[in-house]
C-alpha cells in the first residue's frame, strides 16, 4: 500500500469517530478539487443526502478559504470531504497529490476536520445524474463540478452507512 493510498484509509478511519459524536445539525461540505474549479456541495442536516451548491474559480488560495468560510457562516459545517482523483489502476497522480495538499492546507486554515474520498468516475457520475434530470447539455459544463462535488460527499455518506 502506498502512502497516498494510507492516507485515504486513515482519513475514513478518522473520519468514523468523528461522525459518530457530530453535532446533529451539523453538515459536511463536498469539494471537487480542479485546475480551474472547485465544485462545492452539502450534505443535509441528517447526513443522508448531498445537495450541489456552486462552482467556484480557483483564484488563490486565500480568496477560496474567504469563499468557504461563508459557508461556515451559513451552514453549521462539521467538515469538509475532498476528492481525491485516484487512477483506474489505483495509483495516484499528480493530480490526486494536488488535491491532497488542498485538503490539509484548507485544515490548517479554517481548523475543521477535511476528510479524503477516491472520486473515480464522479465526473461520469454526475454527468449521468444531469442527463437522467434533463439537464441540458449546454448547461453540463457549468454544474459539473458542483454536482461531482456532490457524487463525492453523497459517496462518502453512503460509505459511513455502509460500513456501520
Amino acid at each position: 500500500m502506498t502512502r497516498l493510498e494510507e492516507e485515504l484509509l486513515a482519513s475514513f478511519n478518522k473520519a468514523r469517530p468523528f461522525c459518530e459524536r457530530r453535532q446533529k445539525s451539523s453538515r459536511l461540505v463536498g469539494l471537487d478539487v480542479g485546475t480551474k474549479t472547485l465544485g462545492v456541495a452539502i450534505s443535509d442536516a441528517r447526513w443522508q443526502l448531498s445537495t450541489p451548491l456552486k462552482t467556484l474559480a480557483r483564484g488563490s488560495f486565500g480568496v477560496l478559504v474567504s469563499e468557504l468560510s461563508n459557508l461556515l457562516s451559513a451552514y453549521e459545517v462539521a467538515a469538509f470531504v475532498v476528492g481525491v482523483p485516484v487512477n483506474m489502476d489505483g495509483s495516484f497522480g499528480a493530480r490526486a497529490q494536488a488535491s491532497l495538499s488542498f485538503g490539509q492546507n484548507l485544515e490548517k486554515a479554517l481548523m475543521l476536520p477535511v476528510f479524503y474520498q477516491d472520486e473515480r468516475l464522479s465526473t461520469a457520475a454526475a454527468t449521468q445524474v444531469m442527463l437522467d434530470a434533463g439537464v441540458p447539455s449546454r448547461r453540463h459544463k457549468e454544474k459539473i463540478d458542483a454536482v461531482a462535488a456532490s457524487v463525492i460527499v453523497q459517496t462518502f455518506l453512503d460509505r459511513l452507512r455502509v460500513e456501520d
